[in-house]
């Protein structure tokens, strides 16, 4: 009879985002040897990519959430919001987590929304805490004194960590004992797609305020080459973007659509301003055989460090960038991708799927 365990996380499949992939992959990777069932925050119904089939490797899913009955699309994004709020979310977590948690042993807590997962520090069991993101010193976060109490409080508790970089370990070096290092994987469903040129350069995945102005800076040195940008992006920049003639702004758009969109460019871009962060679209970016043009802050970056190990592109500091000329670059670009499937093996679904598995494995040894 196969062991139970719970993952716990807001973020899960059949919304379609980097931290609900992560946990596909967790599920893939553990659901032949566990009995895995969910217990996650449902969005109302408003997501606007569902897809059943990301759900097929779990036993069950237990949803939390407040649903005041209405259907009208305006009221469920105000409950959507409601939901979202730390308080409220906490609250959610909470009252699903005490109505199932002594059917398991072990849990998977999946960060970065702390707010609904915090609550598993008031119960009694062991649990791995899975931070795809760090949580006080991420640059979108308020950073204070109670958050940093809060995810002391989380980190103190854990059985294991597991974080997805090394520079991730040296923000979190007072707990490096239990620090268990899984990196995200690569997908291997677009390996067959034919290769296609429309665009110069293609960036997909959200865009956030912090990553705008070297964005712009892009933008305007290579004002000449045909740019798709995919995905989440504000307003006001968008108004922005969409005065550069040459840039082709689509909008949100599923995981696959966005391989797609990354299949039709020559490079890709990627934009680091945390230095610990590497952007989940990094490995399908690798796996897809495509020059990468990095560029960032810190030339230390751990963006940079897998640019570096995988041969896959060039990292460039946004210093480097604005003094080096467009004809460079490119010619750097195309002269620095060196990678093959054997660089960046150590990124693959199987390479994550033995790690996670040997983790659960001796936890649940110790139960």
């Amino acid at each position: 009879m196969k062991n139970k365990l719970l993952i716990f996380s807001a973020t899960f499949p059949p919304k379609q985002s980097a931290g609900s992939f992560r946990l596909t992959n967790i599920c893939k990777s553990l659901g032949e040897d566990y009995k895995i069932d969910i217990l996650t925050r449902s969005r109302g119904g408003i997501d606007e990519y569902y897809d059943k089939s990301l759900c097929k490797y779990i036993n069950k899913i237990h949803l939390t959430y407040i649903n005041i009955g209405f259907r009208r699309k305006m009221i469920l994004k105000i409950i959507d919001r409601i939901n979202n709020l730390p308080i409220i979310s906490f609250f959610i977590g909470y009252f699903g987590l005490k109505r199932i948690i002594n059917r398991y042993s072990l849990i998977v807590c999946s960060a970065p929304d702390y707010g609904y997962i915090l609550p598993i520090i008031f119960f009694k069991k062991r649990y791995i805490l899975d931070m795809r993101d760090l949580w006080t010193d991420d640059v979108r976060k308020n950073n204070n004194i109670v958050l940093r109490f809060l995810e002391s409080k989380l980190l103190k508790k854990a059985q294991k960590i597991v974080v997805t970089s090394p520079y991730m370990v040296r923000y979190l070096s007072k707990y490096k004992a239990k620090i268990t290092i899984i990196n995200n994987a690569y997908n291997n469903k677009f390996v067959t797609l034919k290769k296609q040129y429309t665009y110069e350069f293609a960036y997909t995945g959200l865009l956030y305020k912090g990553q705008e102005e070297i964005m712009i800076k892009f933008l305007e040195k290579f004002s000449g080459s045909k740019i798709v940008l995919a995905g989440s992006i504000r307003n006001e920049f968008y108004n922005t973007v969409t005065k550069f003639d040459n840039v082709h702004v689509t909008g949100i758009v599923d995981y696959y659509e966005s391989l797609k969109i990354q299949n039709s460019a020559r490079f890709l871009l990627v934009l680091s301003v945390i230095d610990w962060s590497i952007p989940a679209k990094v490995y399908d970016y690798m796996k897809l055989k495509r020059p990468i043009l990095g560029i960032g802050y810190n030339i230390n970056s751990a963006l940079s460090e897998i640019i570096k190990e995988t041969k896959s592109g060039i990292y460039l500091t946004v210093t480097e960038f604005d003094k080096m000329k467009k004809k460079e670059i490119v010619y750097n670009l195309r002269n620095g991708y060196k990678s093959n499937n054997i660089l960046i093996s150590k990124y693959s679904f199987e390479s994550f799927k033995n790690k996670y598995l040997n983790l659960i494995n001796n936890e649940y040894e110790k139960i």
